[in-house]
């Protein structure tokens, strides 16, 4: 990548995905980076207009150079996943600590021990504060109670996708906006550029293909996974609220200005 004849990475997208790996790349790599921002209709993210990420995402975060408070304006916090309809009763699989370990036996063991495996989220101070839709941050002192929990978010995909965009500009990534209007490959099949509609070629040594859906880079046809997975659709409801910071609902935002996601809770529902 650093040789004279590099021409850097081409990411195509304008989704939370195409930026997050433009910021990357502009952070840890000394290549140039390129954004076209393949139009793509619906909301900025095929999956809906909120993402649900687990607590690792804050380390990824500050890895990133982003902090807390702007990442927290698009964002929600959520002290674990709600299941319903995947087995015999309503399940929570929460974040953070779940009980106390003894010596070398760990708290799981002892409840698998006692067949009482099904109140693991009874021992769990991020699954109580769930249900009773309270929130306190995470204490870095290990003798407070509060060090055991932890939390994932929720992510406004358009205002998270915009944070992500202006960290990655400023790191260094360029950005072009226009459609992908033809893919020119190489010998060995690997794309070498790409036309643009108003007639601009853009040439690369990496393409990522963060178009969701669309698949503008990819020529391979569709391989369905149908016939091994128990459901092939995803269901999202969205339900605006006055307010980002209220607890209301497991519900996504329906809009980026109006709406509040799941807090403190994310439920999954199967059937």
């Amino acid at each position: 990548m650093s040789d004279a004849r590099s021409t850097g990475t081409v990411i195509v997208g304008d989704g939370p995905a195409a930026w997050i790996m433009a910021l990357a790349i502009s952070r840890g790599a000394p290549a140039r980076v390129t954004v076209i921002t393949q139009p793509s209709p619906g909301d900025v993210d095929p999956y809906g207009p909120a993402l649900t990420a687990p607590p690792a995402i804050r380390d990824h975060h500050a890895d990133l150079g982003l902090h807390d408070a702007e990442v927290m304006a698009a964002a929600v916090p959520l002290f674990g996943l709600a299941l319903e309809g995947w087995g015999d009763a309503p399940a929570f699989i929460p974040f953070g600590q779940t009980g106390a370990d003894m010596a070398s036996v760990t708290f799981h063991q002892q409840l698998a021990r006692l067949d009482r495996l099904d109140a693991l989220a009874d021992h769990s101070l991020s699954a109580q504060a769930a249900r009773r839709r309270r929130y306190a941050p995470p204490s870095t002192d290990p003798a407070s109670f509060l060090s055991t929990l932890d939390h994932g978010l929720s992510l406004d995909a358009g205002p998270y996708a915009a944070l992500l965009r202006r960290h990655a500009l400023k790191a260094g990534a360029t950005v072009i906006e226009g459609a992908v209007r033809t893919v020119e490959r190489a010998p060995s099949g690997a794309v070498a550029a790409v036309s643009l509609a108003d007639g601009a070629t853009v040439p690369g040594d990496l393409f990522i293909d963060a178009s969701g859906p669309a698949a503008v880079l990819t020529d391979a046809p569709l391989q369905s996974w149908a016939s091994d997975l128990p459901f092939d659709r995803l269901h999202v409801e969205t339900r605006p609220t006055a307010n980002r910071r209220s607890i209301s609902s497991s519900a996504p935002p329906a809009t980026a200005s109006s709406a509040t996601p799941p807090c403190p809770a994310v439920g999954c529902r199967r059937g």
